[in-house]
C-alpha cells in the first residue's frame, strides 16, 4: 500500500460508531471508509480498513463475532487476527449468512466519546 496521507480519527469514530449502532459486518467496515476516503484506490481503503480494525482491537476498542441470523457467537483473539488477513472476510454476504462482524466493546464506547 502507498502511503496515504489521511486524518484516520474519523475513519476511526465511523467504524466505533457502526459497532455501537449494531454488530458492523467486517464488509460494511469498508464502506465505512469508502465514504469517508473517497480519493484512495479500491485497496487502499480495504489495506485501511484491516490496519483499523486490527489497532482498535489490539486495543480493547473493538471485539470479533460471528453472527447468523439471532445468533452471535464471540471470536477470540487469535482467531480474529487470523480471519482479519483472509480476503473472505471482507466480502460481502446475505444478512441470514454467517459473517464476521466487529462490536465496540465498553472501552472504545469511551473512546468514541473522547475523539473529536
Amino acid at each position: 500500500m502507498q502511503a496515504m496521507n489521511i486524518d484516520t480519527t474519523p475513519l476511526v469514530k465511523a467504524l466505533l460508531w457502526a459497532g455501537i449502532e449494531d454488530y458492523c459486518p467486517l464488509w460494511q467496515a469498508v464502506w465505512e471508509v469508502n465514504t469517508l476516503a473517497p480519493d484512495a484506490s479500491e485497496q487502499e481503503r480495504l489495506d485501511l480498513t484491516r490496519v483499523i480494525v486490527r489497532s482498535l482491537l489490539d486495543q480493547g476498542a473493538i471485539e470479533l463475532v460471528w453472527v447468523e441470523g439471532d445468533a452471535v457467537e464471540p471470536i477470540d483473539l487469535a482467531d480474529a487476527q487470523q480471519l482479519i488477513n483472509k480476503s473472505r472476510t471482507w466480502a460481502v454476504r446475505h444478512d441470514h449468512e454467517r459473517q464476521a462482524c466487529l462490536s465496540t466493546t465498553a472501552a472504545g464506547e469511551q473512546r468514541y466519546r473522547e475523539l473529536p
